[in-house]
């Protein structure tokens, strides 16, 4: 089978969407609760995102995150990516809200500038609107779920739909916590592709957490993949 360009964009654009499928970690990271759960205006912190990933295939991309928040507003999130082998890459620039919705719910909403780059990037510009429910369920349970859809804003870029990921979560102590969810993909006209995954996390109070995630996206060389996220907070001044 001849890989067309349009295709080998399609499947770079589709580990873009596995990609942002953080596991709820701007949930979990970008904001002080109180013990019922309500999130509170916190001393303002800078969050650090790594990522690295690779796939049967041989295919990786790598990614680099961060985002100055007090726990109320997302002042600055940026970022960068690329894909290896795919010749794919973008760049990524916005700001949000985090509102809580009564004792046991937030909402995170961003907005992003996003530029792609590289050989098959078209260097295409585009919008994107990052919605991220979560809510606590107790007894060390929790569900989140987040979407966004790429919004071209010039004629380079094709309409794209990530169902970033809808999980239940369970921290077993205080160090460990594991997850199983779902995630699913539309890139223009193509068909809508589905993905699972599962994970454990390593917690640290004081050094982050780092996630190992085992994917699963058919229609990918391989079918399998496998990530590492590492996340750790950095916090400076004091809130008001």
């Amino acid at each position: 089978m001849i890989v067309t360009r349009r295709t080998k964009i399609f499947l770079a654009a589709l580990f873009v969407a596995q990609l942002f499928s953080d596991g709820g970690v701007l949930a979990q990271d970008n904001s002080d609760q109180t013990a019922n759960g309500a999130v509170e205006t916190a001393p303002w912190q800078t969050t650090l995102f790594l990522r690295t990933s690779a796939a049967r295939n041989g295919q990786f991309f790598n990614f680099s995150e961060a985002t100055v928040d007090n726990g109320r507003w997302i002042a600055l999130d940026i970022g960068w990516l690329n894909f290896g082998k795919l010749g794919y890459g973008e760049v990524f620039g916005g700001g949000g809200r985090i509102q809580p919705v009564g004792k046991k719910a937030q909402i995170i909403a961003e907005l992003y500038f996003d530029r792609s780059y590289g050989p098959l990037s078209d260097h295409a510009n585009y919008i994107l609107t990052y919605v991220a429910p979560s809510y606590s369920l107790g007894k060390g349970w929790s569900a989140d779920a987040a979407v966004f859809p790429y919004l071209p804003v010039d004629h380079k870029g094709s309409f794209q739909l990530v169902v970033d990921y809808a999980a239940l979560r369970k921290q077993l102590n205080t160090h460990l916590q594991v997850s199983a969810g779902y995630a699913a993909y539309k890139f223009g006209s193509t068909s809508l592709v589905n993905k699972e995954f599962g994970s454990f996390t390593i917690l640290s109070q004081h050094n982050g957490s780092l996630e190992t995630m085992l994917l699963h996206v058919p229609g990918l060389p391989g079918g399998f993949g496998v990530e590492f996220r590492y996340v750790v907070a950095l916090k400076h001044g004091s809130g008001k």
